[in-house]
């Protein structure tokens, strides 16, 4: 048994069970660990300035209505915005050793990834919302070491509450990214260089507003002194420090200074990566508005909005917008959830650039609707050596610099690899995007060749409009208007006849015109993309360069498109490249090795001593180094003699003159065989007519594509639930229980090793069942299509079905039942 100890004061606060009804009755070693560890279950409130815990002790049988009464209770307490956490503790059991543990709430292993900002009781509302659809038994089970422990009782929750009462006046010393901002005017020191200390800067920002800097303190204490009288005249408290000297302006009080001064405030805090967060908008309720910079507790004037930052940042669900109203818009509906919505109808899957074509009479053989052109890279970096960066579980031992980086295509003239070095990571990633772009010229040569007759019938038909689309325009569009506005159609062809009504007009052949220009640059715009692949690109290479890949695609400019899974980009693209990660498309942990072997590549032997690598000058080294500098830490292993007398011949052989050819040479080799690989891969789905890396990022896109393909080629339709229906999805969802199970220990041996440890159950057969094969006999039946009418049941033999008067049972003993048209059948209903 692990034991903990608290250290604190203060008594504790009455168990959460009646007597005699305590979860450990007859099980002593559960009943041990909860009392040893009552002073930290049952540890009173620790109330602070800045950070406050409440600490409630629970049950197992706790609901949404009990935590909630206590937030009430707790919000009544508080004078001031916070934001909020919670933290539960658990009392967890070994399945094999029969161990307890308490693990006790830790601020890492929170409720929710960003703390809750509550300054109105309504705020609670999202509090509430938010733990009715949070699945506690999934938290509970991330917080375990490891599976073999198991939850068995939820002991307490913490309330955590960080308080928001900042005092906007201090004087601090700003770094050096605010400093250097040309659009904020930072007013933290005097035109003699010395330091304000009087927590006047709110009031130095109006008067810099209004009057730029001219008479700046004396126009600085005009607003002071009017401020005061604006206080004592509503009677509210003057702050002031113990040597009486004013302590600012509160941020709670922004509102009354609005007032005061018939000005808009709005506070932002400016990030390293020149994002802005909002701590304070204004309700505009005056003509005039005023924009501060926060750090830590001095404000600064922003004298240039629209220069001040690159994009600004909603703080509820970390959502970016480029334009400060597109993200005030956004945080007036802001929930920090992802919303959910229920159209109802049919699925439509979004129509290819080919589907579009032939909406417009521009037909491509489906077998001719592939890219088959593509460039593959792969980086190398300098091991430099960190010093001094150590905790307790982890030590830093190197910094992954890039040096050099080898690309390789199927592109005609770019088949053989190419390799760029350089000390200079902006250099370095400058010459790479140059080369790829050279590539994706060619290949948009290439593609424009392949369809030229494509552009061609678009080109004709753009200069020439054909009647008959015309005509098809300008019926859709008048069929539009009718059903908009009848009797707007009957004003306008009052006394004309049909003949009239279906010849195209001007305006029709206008916008056919337009629709194609469109489809055109739409079609020129796939030619013109290349696509670009790494192995494990998504959490190596583009994590070593992506901030200066960032700059040299110009994303601020092109047309981008970003996925980002946590720290890892899946897929970085803008008009001309489109950055992708290979093992996206394969079997999770696949190396490279294997990657080869799958695909009937022979991989190209070679070796590096990386550990010894760790300077810019060995680049100029004239011999190969010697053998031990090949040893790896890593792998606890050096090469072999024969590997190093390999590497010798290579030197030899390839006439080196430094260690920069050995790395060229080293870089190159994985790239060649790279792209056979991936050619070999596009034939499996090329002989699908699936477009593989045009279509998707991974294999789920893949999936997803498949599925729909398959079902609008057998005429199947996918019903969409509404929004009266969306219980359903819910529902469903809750019920949807497991996750990863592991059944098998490392190692397991038949009459020589031991059952969960008990020298009492030897190993006598070892049999494992794969559970994923029970679902291919559900994935091979016939599902239900077309609409989707439901209805509610109760198991309750008593209780009449009645889904009009909107009958929804949500526990496990009822459910839900739902029919639909099996397609293809004899359309006879069935019942799910």
């Amino acid at each position: 048994m692990r034991y903990h100890y608290q250290t604190g004061r203060g008594g504790l606060q009455p168990l959460p069970y009646a007597h005699g009804q305590e979860p450990w009755t007859g099980d002593h070693r559960l009943e041990e660990v909860y009392e040893t560890n009552r002073p930290l279950i049952l540890q009173r409130h620790r109330e602070g300035t800045v950070h406050s815990t409440y600490n409630t002790p629970l049950n197992n049988h706790f609901s949404t209505n009990d935590l909630m009464k206590v937030m009430e209770e707790i919000y009544d307490r508080q004078q001031h915005a916070f934001r909020l956490n919670l933290e539960f503790g658990l009392i967890l059991r070994n399945i094999e050793t029969g161990e307890y543990r308490y693990f006790r709430p830790f601020t890492n292993q929170s409720l929710f990834t960003r703390p809750l900002y509550v300054s109105r009781r309504p705020d609670l509302l999202k509090l509430r919302r938010r733990l009715e659809t949070f699945n506690f038994e999934d938290h509970f089970l991330r917080q375990r070491p490891n599976t073999k422990w198991k939850a068995v009782i939820v002991t307490n929750v913490v309330f955590s509450l960080y308080h928001l009462s900042y005092t906007l006046g201090s004087a601090v010393h700003l770094p050096f990214f605010v400093t250097s901002s040309k659009s904020i005017v930072t007013l933290e020191k005097t035109r003699q260089g010395k330091p304000y200390d009087d927590n006047l800067c709110l009031f130095r920002c109006l008067a810099t507003h209004y009057h730029l800097r001219k008479k700046l303190q004396k126009q600085t204490l005009f607003y002071f002194e009017k401020w005061m009288g604006y206080l004592k005249k509503h009677d509210h408290v003057v702050g002031h420090d113990d040597n009486n000297v004013f302590s600012g302006v509160t941020l709670d009080q922004i509102p009354q200074f609005e007032k005061c001064f018939n000005i808009n405030v709005n506070i932002f805090e400016l990030t390293e990566k020149e994002t802005a967060l909002c701590i304070y908008k204004s309700r505009c309720q005056f003509n005039n508005s005023m924009h501060l910079n926060m750090y830590r507790h001095h404000l600064s004037y922003i004298s240039n909005l629209q220069a001040y930052a690159k994009k600004y940042q909603c703080r509820t669900c970390e959502r970016h917008f480029s334009c400060l109203w597109n993200m005030q818009r956004h945080q007036r509906n802001c929930s920090g959830k992802t919303v959910h919505q229920f159209p109802g109808g049919m699925y439509t899957s979004p129509k290819t650039i080919f589907e579009k074509l032939e909406e417009y009479d521009v037909h491509v053989l489906p077998e001719d609707r592939l890219f088959p052109w593509f460039l593959v890279y792969d980086f190398e970096a300098l091991l430099v050596p960190v010093h001094g960066e150590k905790s307790e579980k982890l030590t830093w031992m190197a910094q992954h610099q890039p040096i050099s980086v080898s690309v390789c295509s199927n592109v005609e003239g770019f088949e053989t690899p190419h390799c760029i070095v350089d000390p200079h990571i902006d250099s370095l990633v400058q010459k790479m995007v140059e080369y790829m772009e050279n590539i994706a010229n060619r290949g948009e040569e290439l593609a424009r060749k392949k369809f030229d007759y494509v552009l061609k019938e678009l080109e004709d038909m753009i200069k020439d409009p054909p009647t008959e689309l015309c005509r098809i325009s300008h019926n859709d569009r008048s069929d539009a208007l009718t059903e908009g506005d009848e009797s707007w159609e009957e004003d306008l062809f009052v006394g004309c006849d049909d003949a009239y009504r279906s010849q195209p007009s001007d305006s029709a052949a206008d916008e056919l015109v337009k629709k194609l220009i469109q489809l055109k640059e739409q079609f020129e715009s796939y030619c013109k993309q290349m696509i670009c692949l790494g192995f494990n690109s998504s959490k190596y290479d583009m994590n070593l360069v992506k901030s200066h890949l960032a700059k040299h695609l110009q994303m601020e400019k092109d047309n981008v498109f970003t996925v980002k899974r946590n720290n890892q980009y899946a897929c970085l693209s803008n008009s001309t490249l489109k950055f992708l990660d290979i093992t996206s498309y394969l079997s999770p942990g696949i190396n490279y090795a294997n990657f080869l072997k799958a695909y009937d590549v022979k991989e190209n032997k070679g070796h590096f001593p990386y550990e010894w690598f760790d300077d810019l000058t060995k680049l100029e080294r004239t011999s190969l180094p010697p053998h031990e500098t090949f040893y790896s830490s890593l792998k606890q292993t050096n090469i072999t003699d024969e590997e190093y007398k390999f590497c010798q011949s290579v030197w030899t052989e390839n006439s080196m003159t430094t260690f920069r050819d050995f790395l060229v040479w080293y870089n190159n080799l994985d790239v060649a065989p790279f792209v056979t690989a991936v050619e070999n891969l596009q034939r499996y789905y090329f002989k699908r007519n699936i477009d593989i890396f045009k279509v998707s990022i991974s294999v789920p896109g893949l999936a997803r594509h498949m599925l729909f393909e398959s079902g609008r080629k057998a005429g199947a339709s996918f019903a969409l639930l509404e929004e009266k229906n969306k219980d359903l999805y819910y529902t469903i969802k809750r019920n949807i229980i497991g996750g990863p199970s592991i059944i098998f220990n490392r190692h397991h041996e038949v009459g020589k090793t031991f059952i969960r440890n008990d020298i009492s159950k030897p190993c006598q057969k070892i049999v494992g069942f794969d559970a994923n094969a029970l679902y291919l006999y559900c994935i091979g039946q016939a599902m239900p299509t077309l609409q989707l009418p439901v209805k509610g049941i109760s198991t309750n033999p008593s209780t009449p079905d009645s889904p009009e008067k909107g009958h929804r049972v949500r526990n496990f003993n009822s459910g839900y039942v739902w029919s639909a048209l099996w397609h293809g059948g004899s359309g006879h209903q069935s019942t799910q």
